[in-house]
């Protein structure tokens, strides 16, 4: 196929932006998938695996309430709260 022809094609072009944010999802991607063989290997049964999970995921819940909270607050522009 020749780029002559009258198909539509992708841009080929990739900013500073896109290359971040692949390199981000790389790193994250990583981490899900080997951080549960390292747990398995030190815990050795399942629901210590799963509660290490699930507390670790109430925590980052518990965060992300915190900064929902601290984005939403009126008058707090200036720092002084």
């Amino acid at each position: 196929m020749s780029p002559t022809d009258n198909e539509p094609s992708l841009a080929r072009r990739l900013g500073a932006f896109d290359a971040t944010m692949i390199v981000m999802g790389g790193i994250i991607g990583a981490g899900i998938f080997v951080n549960p063989s390292v747990v398995a290997r030190q815990v050795h049964t399942p629901m210590p695996i799963l509660g290490a999970w699930l507390v670790g995921g109430a925590i980052a819940l518990i965060g992300a309430f915190v900064y929902a909270e601290l984005a939403a607050s009126p008058n707090n522009q200036d720092g002084t709260g």
